[in-house]
């Protein structure tokens, strides 16, 4: 579990540039409402001080006044969410793991409760993401003395203090250089510091340490946003998804940067309009009859499911020969993909072919571009796919990194 999250993902950094109104969705509630002889005038100053405390960072001066205005609207999703987000905030304060379990279950209890409400945003679905039903988090070190450091440290910041949060956390990175979260929590107190550069130093620090970790991009992307460096922050935001493919919160860097700037990302979709199915040693392809006498490409894609059949038999066991059980691999998905480019290309070169697929024209541009392996592990990974992503991204990061940026985010990247 990354401890990283539970203080850091309630920061409203880059999310202010697509929060929601809060003020003016809970007005139309408080017009109508006058609860405990309070009027809406009153509730609305009320919730706007809470407000005002939890984007300034002061999350736990915030919590009481939250909590009090859940109990006047106990049906808000927005006091819900805010009430979580600030006993999360609670919970590094406390020096006693089992206060900290119970108040992370009580912040997820009100995390559920505001997302059963109507609550749709990032934060809520990432935290509950992160929190565990038993709010059991693991240490940040097995070290005693850098684990009392780093403890020192998040009181601190929880409590606005930041010069000494700061030196708590340099404190913990001295006694253990490698320890990721010290230099990436440095990082984030210069950046509520609003000391953009120093922020950024720190993160770099941090993504050193650990390559494979997205949280020190993304905030490295923030930081770099916040000064105005926007081609530069596109770059940390789609280092984070590279790190981290298959995390909810590694894109949201990316996807509130492309919010912000009103331009949609998108998606290549390279599906066989064929059906396989197996059951046991038993494999059926339906074809699609209406593809055979087209004249787009579209009836390569039998060969593609002819291929994938007879990767369950011998070829898996050839290719993977340690492994028990068959799975669906990258090489597979890549091979026949590759084969099918290769006919398409073939086949436009002999004139056999009028107005190729869109999908299909994709499909020969990533091979031409040699990013049909990210294709797969980035845009159509399956359980039996993700568990080839650390090998393929030790070797072949740069070429992740391009597949998102040039294939997925090509508008944002051309608009900064």
């Amino acid at each position: 579990m990354h401890r990283a999250r539970f203080r850091s993902l309630i920061r409203q950094r880059i999310n202010s540039w697509v929060a929601v109104t809060w003020l003016c969705f809970l007005a139309l509630i408080l017009i109508q409402s006058s609860l405990h002889a309070q009027t809406p005038e009153d509730i609305q100053r009320q919730l706007k001080e809470a407000l005002d405390l939890y984007d300034k960072g002061r999350h736990l001066e915030s919590l009481p006044l939250f909590q009090h205005l859940d109990e006047i609207l106990p049906n808000d999703p927005v006091v819900k969410a805010h009430v979580g987000f600030a006993l999360v905030a609670l919970a590094v304060t406390k020096v006693d793991p089992e206060e900290r379990r119970q108040i992370r279950v009580r912040a997820r209890k009100f995390l559920i409760d505001a997302q059963a409400l109507g609550d749709k945003g990032n934060l809520v679905r990432v935290l509950l993401d992160e929190i565990p039903d038993d709010g059991v988090v693991a240490p940040f070190s097995s070290r005693q003395d850098v684990e009392t450091a780093m403890r020192e440290g998040e009181t601190a910041f929880a409590k606005s203090d930041l010069d000494t949060a700061i030196a708590a956390y340099q404190r913990a990175l001295i006694l253990d250089p490698n320890e990721n979260e010290a230099a990436l929590f440095t990082g984030d107190a210069y950046f509520k510091k609003k000391e953009m550069d120093k922020a950024g130093e720190w993160f770099a620090r941090a993504s050193s340490i650990n390559p494979d970790s997205e949280t020190a991009y993304r905030y490295w992307g923030d930081a770099l946003a916040q000064s105005g460096k926007n081609r530069d922050a596109f770059e940390k935001y789609v280092d984070a998804i590279v790190a981290e493919p298959y995390k909810r919160q590694s894109s949201v860097g990316l996807i509130q940067f492309a919010q912000h700037f009103q331009v949609p990302l998108t998606q290549p979709h390279i599906v066989s309009p064929n059906s396989f199915k197996s059951d046991g040693n038993q494999m059926n392809i339906t074809i699609d009859a209406t593809t055979l006498d087209k004249k787009d490409g579209t009836s390569n894609w039998m060969m593609y499911d002819i291929l994938r059949a007879g990767w369950r038999g011998d070829k898996f066991k050839k290719e993977f020969p340690d492994e028990k059980e068959y799975r669906h691999t990258l090489k597979e998905e890549a091979d026949v993909l590759n084969l099918v480019a290769n006919m398409v290309g073939e086949q436009q070169k002999a004139h056999k072919i009028k107005n190729l697929d869109p999908s299909l024209a994709t499909l020969l541009k990533l091979k031409q571009d040699g990013l049909i392996e990210a294709y797969v592990l980035i845009s159509a990974p399956d359980d039996g796919i993700v568990k080839d992503y650390p090998a393929y991204r030790a070797a072949h990061r740069e070429l992740i990194h391009r597949y998102i940026a040039e294939y997925i985010a090509s508008a944002l990247r051309k608009k900064l």
